[in-house]
C-alpha cells in the first residue's frame, strides 16, 4: 500500500493521517470503529512505526480518533452529530490582524470568508507562511485546510504539492487552469466595459492596467476581444501596462495624453488605477466626462459615490467571492472530492456619470 506516498514535501505521517481522516468523515470508517494497532498500521503502509504513532497522534489531535486504555484506539468522529471546529490557514499578502485590511478589495473578500466561517464552525488564521517552508508550518497538524488569496506564481508548486496530498484547499483569485479555484469573470467584464463606451460612441479607447498582475492581464484579454468583436482596431499606444513603483501611473498617463489622437475614453483595470487617472485628470484640467470618459472595475459604492463626478464601474461580487470559496473548501473537508475545478462568478455594470458620448 505504499504508493499512495508519492513523492513532494509532504511528510508521510500527514499523507497517512489524510487517508484515514477522509475515510472517517466519509463514513468509511464510522463512529466506534476499532483501528488497527501501530504495528499494523506500520506494515500494511510500508511505514515506520514511528510514522504510524505521528499519524495517529495527529488524528488524535483533530479529535477524529481517540485511545482506549488497554482497548486499541476507536473513532471518535459521529458524521451524524459531530461539529467539528476545524482551523484554515489563510495565506494571502495583504491581510491584516483579524479578519481586516487595509484594501477594500480584501476588506470585503474577508468580510464573505468569516461569514460562512462563523456559520460552520471554522477558525482561520493567517498564516506567516513563505512559500519556502509553508509544509513545515503546516504539517505541524493544526490546519484543516488552506484558502489561497491571489496567489502569485511562486505559490503554484506548493498548490500543486496541496492537491496532490489531497489536503482541502480552494484558491481565491488567481492560481491557473487545473486548481480548485473561484474567481470573478474578468475578461467577460472588460468586454461589458468596452461594450458600453462603444455604445456611447468611443472608439478611442485607452486600457490600464497593472504590469505583472494576473487580473490585469485577464481584463486586457477582455478589453481586446471587445475592440475586435466592435470591429475597433487595436492600438498598442492606448493599452497601457503601468509597471510597479511610485510616478509610473503618472508617466503612462503623460504619454496617453501626449499623443496624437489621444483617448476619449478610459477604462482602468482596477481601483487605484481608477483613482490615480481621476487625480490625474482633475490636476491637468481634463474634465470628467465632458473631455474623457472615466470607467473602472472594481465597484467601491462607498467611495466612488462621493467622488465628483461619481464613477461608473464594473462591480464584482467580492463578498460572495469570499463566502462561495469558503463553501467549496468546507466541501473537501466534509469528503466531497468532485468539487468543481473553476467557478467563475458573473460581473455588472454601475452607470453612473463618470462616462458620457464623446465631444458632449
Amino acid at each position: 500500500m505504499s504508493d499512495v506516498f508519492t513523492k513532494d514535501f509532504t511528510p508521510k505521517y500527514v499523507k497517512l493521517a489524510s487517508l484515514f481522516k477522509d475515510k472517517i468523515i466519509n463514513g468509511e470508517l464510522p463512529h466506534n470503529t476499532k483501528l488497527p494497532t501501530n504495528r499494523t498500521l506500520a506494515k500494511n503502509y510500508s511505514v515506520s512505526l514511528q510514522t504510524a504513532n505521528k499519524a495517529l497522534k495527529l488524528l488524535a489531535r483533530q479529535r477524529l480518533i481517540v485511545p482506549a486504555v488497554g482497548d486499541g484506539t476507536y473513532v471518535s468522529y459521529h458524521r451524524e452529530t459531530e461539529k467539528t471546529i476545524r482551523k484554515v490557514a489563510l495565506v494571502g499578502t495583504a491581510f491584516g490582524q483579524g479578519f481586516r485590511s487595509p484594501y477594500p478589495y480584501y476588506t470585503q473578500l474577508l468580510g464573505g470568508l468569516h461569514d460562512f466561517f462563523l456559520n460552520n464552525n471554522l477558525i482561520a488564521v493567517k498564516t506567516t507562511a513563505s512559500e519556502k517552508n509553508f509544509f513545515k508550518e503546516f504539517n505541524d497538524g493544526e490546519f484543516d485546510g488552506v484558502v489561497f488569496t491571489s496567489p502569485g506564481k511562486k505559490w503554484f508548486p506548493v498548490i500543486n504539492d496541496v492537491a496532490k496530498s489531497q489536503i482541502p484547499y480552494v484558491v481565491i483569485s488567481g492560481g491557473r487552469e487545473g486548481m480548485i479555484r473561484i474567481t470573478t469573470d474578468n475578461v467577460g467584464g472588460s468586454r461589458k466595459a468596452v461594450d458600453y463606451l462603444v455604445r456611447l460612441g468611443h472608439s478611442r479607447i485607452a486600457f490600464l492596467g497593472l504590469d505583472a498582475k494576473f487580473f490585469s492581464n485577464e481584463r486586457q484579454e477582455g478589453y481586446k476581444i471587445a475592440l475586435k468583436a466592435n470591429r475597433i482596431k487595436f492600438d498598442e499606444d492606448l493599452s497601457c501596462m503601468v509597471p510597479p513603483g511610485s510616478g509610473n501611473a503618472k508617466k503612462t498617463l503623460d504619454a496617453l495624453f501626449s499623443l496624437k489622437e489621444p483617448p476619449t475614453a478610459i477604462f482602468a483595470a482596477g481601483f487605484h488605477l481608477a483613482v490615480k487617472a481621476f487625480r490625474y485628470m482633475q490636476l491637468s484640467g481634463i474634465k470628467i466626462p465632458d473631455d474623457v470618459s472615466l470607467l473602472s472595475f472594481d465597484d467601491f459604492e462607498m467611495i466612488y459615490n462621493y467622488f465628483v463626478p461619481a464613477v461608473t464601474a464594473v462591480k464584482q461580487n467580492i463578498f460572495e467571492l469570499g463566502s462561495r470559496g469558503a463553501e467549496i473548501l468546507l466541501n473537501q473537508m466534509l469528503g466531497n472530492r468532485n468539487v468543481a475545478r473553476e467557478t467563475v462568478l458573473p460581473t455588472e455594470i454601475n452607470v453612473r456619470e463618470s462616462c458620457s458620448s464623446p465631444n458632449k
